[in-house]
């Protein structure tokens, strides 16, 4: 209102000029010069209302890394005529396919609505928070200024891990060789049959406290009911978050390609009725939940699903992977098929090596899924590289690091440029049954 009170003011005044020149010469089409800026002034001054603008952008609450979904967006304009920009939100993470989020139009003055679409695809896992959409304003007359309005998105989308699909009959549901049947078989799912009372662990259930029996402890300490397990057997993945797990791109690296092998080899278990079990190493924070306690069915899929979201790489100097109180636990109880997801890199070789042995020595079968991110990191140096024949180069020195791993250690070699998940699910698979 400042800038047209000046452009009023000097109007008005230039008007006032021209009457007294058509008096003095006596000029009676003087008197137009008078009526034009008047009419110019009231018009401008009509069409400086600033816009309206208002936006829906419909995004879906969940996704999936990978796969592509519409988002249709809807503007609604009331105010002056003109050129409009609008720049609709494109979160962290996604890439935009197709159809442009940018467009300009021509709006006449008044209440108008345009709507557009546009595709992405997510390309990380985790909870996004959508951007404010941008409107820029270009109006018909010069003398008004542009103007950018922006227009707030307070919604988020969660984008869910990449899953492979694999048929349910490509596992065995019952137990193998490696695990004998025994009076006492403990490799599957608590049952309701009373084994024992012995002291609390960490990683214990606190629904399993014997309270009464915890009161008449001689030392105070807490005592649980131990119970039987069924005969199906136990599975725990151990996925590595080190320093070696970054290489590549955020978006595409070792880590990424764990978390979704995980969660699609998890949600295939379980399906079968089977116990899974998830922790993470390195660990260093005593209040950060590193573990998931083996157990089957829907919910521990949602609660395995859930922690592999919030797992980043810790980059802290001096890694140590070490099994803690609850994982030895586990692994001396059930004897379960082991997992570790990795990168065999110089720096973790020999705290792979111990906890590997750590395993073995609890009576678990241990296979390492050995993430190579040298056909990934050649894939974004452009397309002079062969990503083939980069990952072929350093297999030799991969071979060297692999013969200072324990023998009953079953390695497979994992690049992810040439192999998908499902055909690393069924190598697993495979040497599982064996």
């Amino acid at each position: 209102m400042k800038r047209w009170g000046k452009s009023l003011l000097s109007l008005f005044t230039l008007a006032g000029g021209m009457v007294v020149v058509a008096v003095v010469s006596s000029v009676p089409y003087l008197a137009a010069a008078i009526i034009f800026p008047l009419l110019a002034v009231g018009f401008l001054y009509i069409e400086d209302e600033p816009p309206q603008i208002t936006s829906k952008v419909d995004f879906p609450a969940d996704a999936r890394v990978g796969q592509k979904f519409e988002v249709k967006s809807e503007i609604s304009v009331r105010g002056q005529s003109g050129l409009y920009m609008f720049s609709f939100p494109v979160p962290h993470h996604f890439m935009r396919e197709g159809k442009s989020n940018v467009h300009l139009v021509f709006l006449q003055k008044g209440a108008r609505e345009a709507r557009f679409t546009y595709d992405l695809i997510p390309m990380r896992r985790g909870r996004m928070q959508v951007p404010d959409t941008l409107a820029f304003t270009f109006p018909v007359y010069a003398v008004m200024n542009t103007s950018e309005t922006v227009i707030p998105n307070r919604s988020s989308v969660v984008v869910q891990p990449s899953l492979s699909m694999i048929s349910r009959n490509t596992i065995r549901t019952k137990a193998t060789r490696f695990f004998p049947k025994s009076a006492n078989s403990r490799v599957g799912p608590i049952s309701t049959d009373f084994n024992s009372l012995r002291n609390y662990m960490h990683g214990d259930s606190f629904r399993s406290i014997n309270w009464k029996a915890s009161a008449r402890s001689p030392t105070g300490s807490l005592i649980v009911n131990d119970y039987f397990r069924e005969g199906l057997r136990n599975f725990v993945f151990i996925s590595d978050r080190g320093n070696t797990m970054k290489l590549g791109t955020r978006e595409d690296n070792p880590l990424e390609h764990s978390i979704s092998f995980i969660l699609s080899y998890s949600r295939l278990l379980l399906r079968n009725g089977f116990n899974v079990g998830i922790w993470k190493v390195p660990a260093w924070l005593s209040r950060e939940r590193t573990f998931i306690m083996p157990n089957s069915g829907t919910d521990q899929y949602n609660r395995i699903r859930d922690f592999l979201m919030r797992t980043e790489i810790r980059s802290t100097p001096n890694q140590k992977y070490t099994l803690n109180s609850g994982l030895s636990r586990v692994l001396g109880e059930t004897r379960p098929a082991v997992y570790l997801t990795t990168n065999v890199e110089r720096e973790n070789l020999d705290q792979l090596n111990n906890l590997v042995d750590s395993c073995l020595k609890l009576g678990s079968t241990v296979f390492l899924i050995d993430i190579v991110p040298y056909g990934i990191i050649a894939k974004y140096q452009g397309g002079s590289i062969d990503t083939h024949g980069i990952s072929s180069l350093f297999m030799g020195s991969r071979k060297q690091r692999y013969s200072t791993i324990s023998r009953r250690c079953r390695i497979i070699t994992w690049d992810p440029v040439e192999q998908t998940v499902g055909n690393v699910l069924s190598r697993a698979m495979g040497m599982t049954r064996g």
